[in-house]
């Protein structure tokens, strides 16, 4: 886990009264996948949201926002994947094809998440203004 990363992330996007709480979670090896699965559920309401449908309408939205060309760090309750900084375009290939929950944080404003728990995965872009 590379705490200032995430801790900026929390700050940013997730709703005050969960902060400190997600913070300790995600720093618990025994809390952080269960943590990371809720995620979700904590975000701001005011973020700008966008479904996402396909992969390309999805990578196509990402491009107005930052370079697909810039690494990112990868928050997963996949371990394979989690905590990982690679470039974005490997990452997304990997992430619409895994199931479980996925936020890659792609700037400082713009993260992309898919929640896979039952079913037909969530994917989202949020964008913080």
């Amino acid at each position: 886990m590379n705490y200032k990363i995430e801790e900026d992330f929390i700050k940013k996007f997730v709703e005050k009264k969960y902060r400190n709480r997600c913070l300790f979670e995600l720093s618990s090896p025994k809390k952080r996948g269960e943590a990371i699965r809720q995620l979700s559920s904590k975000f701001k309401h005011s973020l700008e949201i966008t479904c996402g449908k396909s992969h390309n309408e999805i990578i196509k939205t990402l491009a107005n926002f930052f370079s697909l060309s810039k690494k990112v760090y990868t928050i997963s309750d996949m371990s394979c994947i989690d905590c990982s900084v690679r470039i974005f375009t490997e990452v997304f290939s990997e992430v619409m094809h895994g199931g479980g929950t996925y936020i890659i944080l792609c700037d400082e404003n713009t993260i992309f998440a898919k929640d896979e728990v039952f079913g037909t995965a969530s994917k989202y872009i949020f964008h913080a203004k």
